[in-house]
């Protein structure tokens, strides 16, 4: 490897590692985590064969593919913008050709989770005889390594290029309240991550709304909601970071506990305004939809709470997760959700209130 590459490698595909570590530790528990370890082979083959069968669940996987793509390409070119790493721009003397391979080898080692997995998908693929599918699943990903790549050696010559777009953004003349700033923040700097979220949140409940059974049953969607809420673990443990970086002032302003507390309800609620919609398009009663809402928002409220608690320790984060989650699924089926709402929101609101000026994290 050539000097300029371990330099590369070193300030862009090693931080870019490094600060989605929650994420990848997440993607990595519901992928293998969550999966019994004598079937985890069965329950991969059928999930790639799930994608090869079904052109909905085939795009699905593209669309969140190139998520990650633009995510990763958004990463480089703000490495590329920061004035520490100034000195890259000595790579534009080097010939274009030197430029795109450099660069190609970022994005390569960047995408290798999803290369890995594309190359599982194709080989399943022509094993099934769908050679088409399989030869797409490898060209789509290598196109976007070359594209990604073409993009970041622009944005090397072209400093000013791709500056960041605002999707939330209010005229300066309406008054800005407190919870606007957590929704800003999450619909502008967290927007790939809260969509890949939101997208297999989404996802997980209508899947489990497609269960037949010969009767109304309420605890389908709940199971759903919860995975789907549990995929929102790692924009909490974000918006934890973000708040403590950022708005670390708070702790000087005249807002009590519990109003703190409600702006996260709030928060929450808009959150999950999408499984709401999808649950109302599905005939669940009133009554399971108000207690499905409720059980979601105090499920969020926990896990936003536990990372004050445990003082944004991800590995603990990660393993009280599955703890929390596999109580819940427990409880859920045996209909005593409403023992949990009461719970949840009690327990989150005394942690919530001890630990957010208690709070110190340690910087170096």
């Amino acid at each position: 490897m050539l000097p300029i590459n371990k330099v590369l490698v070193r300030i862009i595909v090693t931080e870019f590692y490094k600060q989605n570590l929650g994420l990848f530790l997440f993607v990595f528990f519901i992928m293998f985590g969550m999966v019994e370890g004598s079937q985890l082979i069965y329950y991969h083959l059928s999930l790639i064969t799930g994608v090869i069968q079904s052109t909905t669940f085939f795009s699905l996987v593209l669309a969140l593919w190139l998520i990650y793509a633009i995510k990763s390409v958004q990463f480089v070119t703000s490495q590329l913008g920061k004035p520490q790493y100034s000195f890259l721009f000595v790579l534009t003397s080097f010939p274009k050709f030197a430029q795109v391979f450099a660069f190609a080898l970022v994005h390569v080692l960047i995408h290798t989770p999803v290369l890995l997995y594309a190359i599982a998908i194709a080989t399943v693929a022509l094993d099934q005889g769908q050679w088409l599918l399989g030869a797409e699943v490898i060209v789509f990903n290598l196109l976007l390594c070359c594209i990604l790549s073409l993009a970041s050696v622009h944005k090397l010559n072209h400093p000013n290029a791709f500056s960041n777009v605002t999707f939330f953004k209010l005229p300066r003349f309406i008054k800005k309240s407190l919870a606007w700033f957590y929704a800003a923040f999450l619909l502008n700097e967290l927007k790939v991550i809260t969509t890949v979220t939101k997208l297999f949140s989404y996802f997980a409940v209508y899947g489990f709304l497609q269960i037949n059974v010969d009767h109304y049953e309420n605890r389908i969607a709940l199971m759903g909601l919860l995975v789907g809420v549990t995929a929102h673990a790692v924009v909490l443990f974000e918006l934890r970071k973000w708040e403590d970086s950022y708005l670390h002032f708070l702790k000087n302003l005249p807002f009590s506990p519990i109003t703190r507390y409600l702006i996260m309800v709030i928060i929450f609620s808009l959150l999950l305004l999408p499984e709401l919609f999808l649950l109302t398009t599905h005939n669940v009663k009133l009554v399971d939809l108000i207690g499905s809402l409720l059980f979601s928002i105090s499920f969020l409220l926990l896990l936003f709470a536990m990372v004050h608690h445990l003082k944004m320790d991800m590995d603990k984060y990660i393993q009280y997760l599955l703890i929390l989650f596999l109580v819940s699924f427990g409880m859920v089926l045996f209909k005593l959700y409403w023992v949990l709402i009461l719970l949840y929101l009690f327990t989150s609101f005394s942690w919530y209130k001890k630990y957010f000026y208690k709070y110190e994290s340690l910087r170096l």
